[in-house]
């Protein structure tokens, strides 16, 4: 049974599970939305969903139906963070009851993800979030969830140790001094610095990471002698329009890009990037050049 979506409150949509065998996936984001958004993308899938912008009844509603199996949730929320969401989880259910637990993100910090390691989130997902990533994401944690608790946690650390070591043997970081060697750590604290130089040139322009995503999207795309268009964009990153057309207004109203009409299709806008728009891209670019120097790739 599927409720309406009702923006003023504070629970938003709960679907059964289309069969008795079925897993139930419990979604908290109070970015509405956003949790509009998943829920649309979710409801594809053969699961039940339970979606709401309250962090409390999430977290009831994980710990009293032994039905949920995947706990998705918003790093930084009002009233908790998913991390502290994610933390009671853990403490209350331990293994009597084990979930498998997401988090996303556009905000990602090197405390946030090492803490978030330390209590066994099997993915961390970044916004916007990438369609064919978070079905995936959702998909393996179901999978994981129908197992035993031990082979469960089996099949989770197989899957992190596999990712580290099929980057690092490809030699694309190297351990940080004093770090004992994870490649995540590595892979983190570079994140961290790239996050900090991003927020740092940004920061008059109000651009997370979505808007300078797209920032550079339609630099590259110059770059080429072409203009990028809305309908591109949305293919290339597989998002919605609604959510590309306000993140991509953002970006207009703080002048680093121009949306026209395209000349022979009116139903398409092109963007191209403002003067000031190129020269925080320049100015970014040079900044992730300077800190992928030594020490840090080889």
């Amino acid at each position: 049974m599927s409720r309406p979506i009702a923006p003023t409150a504070p629970f938003l949509w709960e679907r059964a599970p289309p069969t008795g065998d079925c897993s139930v996936v419990v979604v908290v984001d109070d970015d509405h939305d956003c949790l509009a958004e998943i829920c649309e993308l979710l409801g594809l899938l053969d699961i039940g969903l339970y979606a709401t912008s309250d962090a409390s009844l999430a977290l009831q509603k994980a710990i009293m139906d032994r039905r949920v199996a995947v706990v998705l949730a918003d790093l930084c929320m009002s009233d908790r963070s998913g991390v502290s969401l994610c933390r009671s989880l853990r403490d209350a259910t331990g293994d009597r009851h084990p979930l498998q637990l997401l988090i996303m993100t556009a905000f990602p910090s090197l405390d946030s993800s090492l803490e978030a390691m330390r209590l066994g989130v099997c993915d961390y997902l970044e916004k916007p979030i990438n369609v064919a990533a978070l079905r995936d994401a959702v998909l393996r944690a179901v999978g994981r969830g129908r197992q035993s608790p031990s082979a469960a946690r089996d099949t989770a650390a197989a899957g992190r140790a596999q990712t580290a070591l099929d980057v690092s043997s490809a030699g694309a970081f190297e351990a940080l001094p004093g770090r004992g060697g994870p490649f995540e750590a590595a892979a983190i604290e570079l994140l961290s610095r790239l996050s900090g130089e991003r927020c740092r040139i940004f920061a008059d322009y109000a651009c997370d990471e979505a808007a300078v995503s797209i920032l550079l999207d339609v630099y590259k795309t110059e770059l080429q002698n072409k203009k990028l268009s809305v309908t591109a964009f949305c293919v290339i990153n597989d998002v919605s329009p609604s959510t590309a057309l306000r993140r991509i207004q953002a970006l207009v109203n703080a002048g680093l890009v121009e949306r026209e009409d395209d000349g022979t299709d009116r139903r398409r806008s092109l963007l191209s990037t403002t003067p000031i728009g190129q020269e925080l891209v320049q100015r970014y670019l040079g900044a992730i050049a300077q800190t992928l120097g030594p020490g840090t790739t080889r």
